[in-house]
């Protein structure tokens, strides 16, 4: 038997289950690339329970002979070394990120500036920011995203965040212009004009992605090949 009639079943199951787990997501971590883990997950998706208990008769094979105690060791090792790897791929996309943002640096200037609310007639209250983009690099810019937040000094979470925000200058921005387009917070979003702050609170926005002009398939897509994630291709209808 696998179990030591003295050890604790429950322990042995809950053990038993996490290694079956850790095949699963182990051939997902091991696939080549992004959407060769979608593949296998859908492939386990496609057999269903009849897959899982094929693997779970592998485990069980390989266990066969362990004890209670062995079992929940090698369980808690594949743990350790799946959050290990899960920890380095975490450090290698911010490393990622952090590069595409340099080399958007080199290529834009971007400021958010006079962020306020403004009465106005018929709409009632509105907030709004000016949005300002720089193109120092040599292809057309049709607009961008950005991400936004509402901080007071000292304070570890801000009072309001939000990111994926988009502007989208008509005409575009060519190499060595600069344009400026107010922006309009959506009233019932982040930022409504709803919305009360501190007095010592700060607004502050970075820029996430530059997009290019739409192409035939009427898409704008990211410029400056930005990491996988990083930036969604946007369809413009």
């Amino acid at each position: 038997m696998l179990r030591e009639s003295a050890e604790d079943e429950a322990a042995f199951n809950e053990a038993f289950q996490s290694l079956i787990l850790a095949e699963v997501l182990r051939e997902m971590h091991d696939a080549d690339n992004g959407l060769a883990g979608l593949a296998a997950v859908a492939a386990i998706g496609a057999t269903g329970e009849d897959a899982m208990l094929d693997r779970a008769k592998h485990v069980y094979k390989r266990l066969e002979g362990l004890s209670s105690s062995e079992i929940i060791t090698a369980s808690q090792k594949r743990a350790a070394e799946m959050e290990t790897k899960r920890e380095l791929e975490q450090l290698e996309r911010e490393q990622a990120r952090q590069a595409y943002l340099g080399r958007l640096a080199a290529k834009v200037e971007f400021s958010a500036t006079d962020f306020r609310v403004v009465a106005e007639e018929w709409v009632g209250e509105r907030r709004y920011v000016d949005v300002t983009l720089t193109n120092n690099g040599d292809e057309a810019i049709s607009g961008l995203t950005f991400k936004a937040e509402v901080r007071s000094p000292g304070r570890s979470v801000p009072w309001e965040d939000d990111d994926g925000m988009q502007v989208w200058f008509d005409g575009g921005i060519e190499g060595g212009e600069s344009r400026t387009k107010r922006h309009s917070f959506n009233d019932l979003g982040a930022f409504s004009p709803h919305e009360t702050y501190p007095d010592d609170a700060v607004f502050t926005a970075t820029v996430e992605c530059v997009y290019g002009p739409k192409d035939a398939e009427k898409i704008r897509r990211p410029l400056y090949d930005p990491p996988t994630g990083a930036c969604s291709r946007i369809r413009s209808l």
